[in-house]
């Protein structure tokens, strides 16, 4: 991710609404928290997954951003 943004810098083809990135803690208490054009603009308490299907470790881009979001589905277990 890094080299694409600072290649896509240097050709000028920079994002006129800036950039957006998460960072998901997975030590206790797990925490998300993102981050605009270089500044913590939201932080919270998370659910970093479960053993079975855990959150990834890493830095990840934001592509979409929602007001809020519902979800629904099953559990790994199959459970609702």
């Amino acid at each position: 991710m890094w080299a694409d943004l600072l290649s896509a810098a240097a050709a000028g083809a920079d994002n006129r609404h800036g950039y957006s990135y998460a960072i998901a803690s997975q030590s206790v208490p797990e925490t998300v928290t993102i981050w605009h054009d270089g500044r913590q603009v939201f932080s919270s308490l998370a659910n970093a997954g479960i053993s079975v299907a855990p959150t990834p470790v890493g830095t990840f881009p934001v592509y979409e951003k929602l007001p809020f979001q519902v979800m629904q589905g099953t559990n790994p277990d199959g459970s609702p």
